[in-house]
């Protein structure tokens, strides 16, 4: 697992041979702000003076001391000096510079592949611990309890990690990648590194989005359908699926039916629990959204990714509303359940379902269920504008 980074030079910090490279060429006279050059990936390069440990340019591999002027692209790390900014490389050179630090190329003839994709960071710049509390309706003997904290995303990619390191995501088309930028008060929501990662799939490709829901997180932790110590399996959710043929049918082959679609009831629930297990395993709860309003933004990871890829959609972590004491100060943790606003509250059950549905993901690769869905579904995709569709649905239904 890696956290995708535009390029591969940039500024090496007390690295590559600082010992001889010396100053280089010089500036070659011409302001560097009136120069427009851009990095291998198309961004503009930025006038920049270090003020850390110097840099290497990445295009004359010439070391530079601390306060030397130069061109950088952040994003990409890329940096260049005033020398190299006003006497360009031959082609031949530059040809290779961009086989280097240019963006990685697409591979059309390579079989679909499967990628989890799950942001490593959060919009909390305080600490993002969390607390392993029990609540007061499990049983003594319940191997089941709650994580109390700012779990977004905390506890996607402890879902993601789960199924890797129990074996579960194994084989040459199945790829777990934590990526950045999908939170904003400290890096600003680009989706920067999903961006990344999207620039290397093909249209057959699919894409997994594990973050936390952004439906149901106002549910209480105590409710009929939350509070029974009965409860026997955990939860997830779908959304953004789109209306998407090819994955509502892989959804029913590896799950059985939705219990929720659309906030509905499905009426085909019941009866499917029934069923006999699938070769995949028992049925798992979840809740299917075709389209779903996130309460900040209306936007994550999927967004960046569905451009490239015909099959894409987000797997979600419910969080919850509640009351629970401190497991060792007895004070009490409270949250509505909003955790855009701060910690809230998710069961351990319900991480645990999200690693089942992972595995199972992974498996239908491997065995071919999503080659064979590629074929009856002549590639999937969901409807492009799934937000004016649910509002169109709504408003039938409601007529």
């Amino acid at each position: 697992m890696s956290s995708q980074r535009g390029g591969t030079g940039g500024r090496e910090r007390g690295g590559r041979g600082r010992g001889g490279g010396g100053k280089g060429a010089g500036g070659g006279g011409q302001r560097p702000d009136a120069v427009r050059w851009e990095c291998f990936n198309g961004h503009r390069l930025e006038k920049f003076e270090e003020d850390e440990d110097g840099f290497t340019c990445d295009i004359c591999e010439t070391d530079y001391e601390l306060g030397d002027p130069a061109m950088t692209c952040e994003d990409c790390e890329f940096d260049v000096c005033l020398h190299c900014v006003n006497h360009p490389p031959a082609k031949e050179k530059m040809a290779s510079l961009y086989a280097k630090h240019g963006p990685k190329k697409k591979d059309p003839s390579r079989p679909p592949r499967l990628y989890f994709s799950a942001h490593g960071d959060t919009c909390f710049a305080e600490s993002s611990k969390c607390l392993i509390v029990r609540s007061p309706n499990l049983a003594p003997d319940s191997n089941d309890f709650l994580y109390y904290g700012q779990v977004d995303n905390f506890a996607g990619v402890y879902a993601m990690l789960n199924a890797y390191f129990g074996g579960a995501i194994t084989g040459k088309r199945v790829s777990s990648q934590i990526t950045y930028g999908e939170e904003g008060e400290i890096n600003g929501v680009d989706f920067h590194g999903a961006r990344e990662v999207a620039k290397t799939l093909n249209r057959n490709d699919f894409v997994v989005v594990i973050d936390v829901a952004g439906v149901v997180h106002t549910k209480p932790l105590v409710d009929a359908d939350v509070a029974s110590v009965a409860r026997p399996k955990g939860l997830f959710t779908v959304e953004k699926a789109g209306y998407n043929p090819l994955l509502i049918e892989l959804f029913i082959t590896l799950f059985g039916e939705p219990e929720l679609i659309d906030g509905k009831v499905n009426p085909k629930y019941a009866a499917a629990v029934a069923d006999a297990a699938s070769p995949y395993g028992p049925p798992v709860r979840y809740f299917l959204h075709n389209y779903c309003d996130d309460p900040v933004c209306d936007e994550d990871e999927s967004d960046a990714y569905r451009p490239v890829v015909d099959n894409c959609f987000f797997l979600g972590v419910p969080t919850y509303a509640g009351k629970v004491a401190h497991p060792t100060t007895g004070e009490s943790l409270v949250t509505n359940g909003d955790f855009n606003e701060g910690p809230v509250f998710c069961w351990r059950r319900d991480i645990d379902a999200v690693t089942t549905a992972v595995a199972r993901f992974a498996k239908c690769m491997e065995d071919g269920l999503y080659d064979q869905l590629l074929v009856k579904h002549n590639g999937g995709g969901g409807l492009p504008n799934m937000k004016a569709e649910a509002k169109r649905r709504a408003a039938a239904a409601a007529s």
